[in-house]
C-alpha cells in the first residue's frame, strides 16, 4: 500500500466495506440456497457436461440405488416437532402433513426430492 500512487480514500473504503458485508451475510440464507439448487434437476449444459443424452439417467442414480438417499438432504428433510398434538373433534390425533419414519426419526415427505429412477419412476422415454 506504500507504494500505491493513489491518495487513500476512506470514505470510499468504508463504502466497499459496507456492500461486500452485505453481500457476504445474503450468501448464507436458506432461501437463497433452495432458489439456486435444484436437486434432481439436470439442464441441458450440465446434460452436455456430464456426456449424457437427454433421455439417459445420470450414473450417480445407479450409485443412489446401492448407497442411499444423500444425508445432506435427508437432514433438510427431518420434521422438527414442538412436541405438542393436536386433536380433531373426535378426539383423534389429526396430523396435516404427510411424514415418514426412519429408524425413529420422522422426515417430512414433501421436502424429499425426486430423483427419477431412485426415489420416483423413469419416465417412459428414458433408457
Amino acid at each position: 500500500m506504500k507504494k500505491c500512487p493513489e491518495k487513500l480514500d476512506r470514505m470510499r473504503i468504508a463504502a466497499n466495506k459496507k456492500d461486500l458485508t452485505v453481500t457476504l451475510t445474503n450468501r448464507y440464507h436458506e432461501e437463497e440456497r433452495k432458489n439456486l439448487i435444484q436437486p434432481g434437476c439436470l439442464s441441458s449444459e450440465l446434460r452436455e457436461a456430464m456426456g449424457l443424452k437427454s433421455n439417459q439417467l445420470p450414473q450417480y442414480i445407479y450409485h443412489m440405488r446401492i448407497i442411499g438417499y444423500p444425508p445432506g438432504w435427508m437432514k433438510e428433510a427431518v420434521l422438527e416437532t414442538s412436541g405438542l398434538s393436536l386433536y380433531d373433534s373426535d378426539g383423534k390425533i389429526s396430523s396435516e402433513e404427510e411424514t415418514s419414519s426412519v429408524n425413529g426419526i420422522q422426515y417430512d415427505a414433501s421436502k424429499f426430492v425426486n430423483y427419477p429412477g431412485f426415489n420416483s419412476p423413469v419416465p417412459d422415454n428414458y433408457t
